[in-house]
């Protein structure tokens, strides 16, 4: 993950058949689908997420296969 601008830009290499979908937290209690699911393609990934006013976000990956 790498700050571009006034964005955030998350990178990795999905599995061909997983689905990857990305979640956001402002506590790291309640998280929330961040867009829709992504499908893995034994390519890379690339999510980018506008950076806000909010003090504080977090992000995590859930991963089904």
């Amino acid at each position: 993950m790498f700050p571009i601008g006034a964005n955030l830009n998350f990178r990795w290499y999905g599995i061909s058949g997983a689905s990857y979908q990305p979640l956001y937290s402002s506590n790291l209690v309640n998280w929330l689908p961040y867009d829709g699911a992504i499908a893995g393609t034994n390519g890379p990934i690339i999510v980018t997420v506008p950076i806000g006013s909010e003090p504080s976000k977090f992000f995590r990956f859930k991963a089904t296969y």
